[in-house]
């Protein structure tokens, strides 16, 4: 297989991984409460969450996913203080974001039966059962964090892409063509657009995500035969695929996301009374027919065990590794990250997008400079030597 094919893959298992839950439901929520100011929304979201996103994946594998490496301030001195403070808060924020992680993996659980609820109340009235199950496949394939970026490319990413694809587009296709009103001012949508944007987490997964792909894309030097004796020339290759993987996604994001916010603000007048979680299950329905709104309700089934499946993985593995090193086996704690997941996806959507959005407004702009900063200091702050 050639690395363009390889770089394919990872760029659309990067997108399987955290194309998830606030993926579908914020932007034709964001293009429903915009209406004819769509547009100005949109961009406020591909901001906040393709090109920031895509920064953090980029960012974070330049560094080898290494959080000690990607913290530190200072590069010639282990023992200075900006890098033992920046010890101390890297403790801190990966409890956060591991945190957050879980959230988001409880909230992908929860919203997967959305589309559902709206077409049975059978759906409803089992819904404790139907977590438990879904809980337990996510848990069995986290036991395999070897074989996600494969599982995620290969099998997951058509049925998604496809699935939401395909729908997204016949509705953006037979959309009414009425006059919108003008519901908010730009500037508002903008606002709205780009804050929607990164309750998505998909920023904050990228620290801890981008880990999977960066060895998908290492593994794919070596098998192809392409890597040499020369560490710095090795690094070069790496970082170009890196950098397709993830424009590859960039552009699969911007793509599927207008529609979405097209859809959102085009069908905005019967979407009014319908809850956030089952806006696109109601699109389906009113744009093709009873049979598509099932159709989606399924799509959005399978769209969300992918993220579930990759942060409850995530989330394991520092319980594992940083905290408990090492200790006790890993499928002992993933089975206790289990139970608190399906706990967590008991709580309704708006419950669970509430206790996010205190942890995110706290720590997500910091996180943008940091980002960016680190960035910088890459490709300037040491030109010709390798990080």
């Amino acid at each position: 297989m050639s690395l363009f094919k390889k770089s394919f893959i990872a760029g659309s298992s990067m997108f399987a991984m955290f194309f998830g839950a606030g993926n579908i439901v914020f932007p034709i929520l964001s293009g429903r409460d915009a209406s004819a100011n769509y547009i100005y929304s949109f961009l406020g979201w591909a901001v906040s969450a393709i090109l920031v996103v895509m920064m953090g994946f980029y960012c974070s594998m330049l560094y080898d996913c290494d959080n000690k490496k990607y913290m530190r301030f200072c590069d010639s001195k282990d023992n200075c203080w900006p890098n033992k403070i920046s010890t101390v808060a890297t403790h801190f924020l990966m409890l956060l974001i591991n945190i957050l992680n879980l959230l988001a993996a409880s909230r992908a659980i929860n919203v997967s039966f959305s589309g559902f609820r709206i077409l049975s109340t059978t759906v409803s009235q089992h819904q404790t059962i139907l977590c438990v199950i879904y809980t337990v496949v996510v848990a069995l394939a986290a036991m395999k964090p070897d074989k996600i970026v494969d599982l995620m490319g290969k099998l997951f990413t058509p049925l998604k892409l496809v699935g939401i694809s395909a729908v997204a587009f016949i509705a953006f296709v037979k959309a009414p063509h009425a006059h919108l009103p003008v519901t908010s001012e730009a500037g508002a949508c903008f606002s709205t657009g780009f804050s929607l944007g990164y309750q998505t987490l998909d920023f904050i997964s990228s620290f801890v995500i981008a880990g999977f792909i960066l060895n998908f894309l290492k593994k794919s030097i070596r098998e192809e035969g392409v890597a040499t004796e020369d560490a710095t020339e090795n690094k070069a290759k790496l970082d170009k695929f890196i950098l397709a993987s993830c424009a590859m996604c960039g552009v699969i994001l911007a793509i599927l996301y207008f529609v979405l916010f097209s859809i959102g603000a085009k069908y905005s007048p019967e979407l009014a009374a319908i809850p956030q979680e089952s806006l696109l299950t109601k699109i389906a329905q009113i744009s093709i027919g009873g049979w598509a709104s099932w159709f989606v309700a399924f799509v959005i089934f399978i769209s969300c065990m992918p993220p579930a499946i990759s942060l409850a993985c995530v989330v394991t593995d520092y319980i594992y590794s940083s905290i408990l090193r090492k200790k006790i086996s890993r499928n002992i704690v993933l089975l206790a990250v289990s139970v608190v997941l399906f706990v967590l996806s008991m709580l309704s959507f708006q419950e669970i997008m509430n206790n996010m959005a205190r942890l995110l407004g706290a720590i997500c702009p910091t996180l943008i400079v940091f980002v960016l900063y680190r960035l910088i200091k890459y490709y300037v702050g040491r030109p010709g030597k390798q990080q």
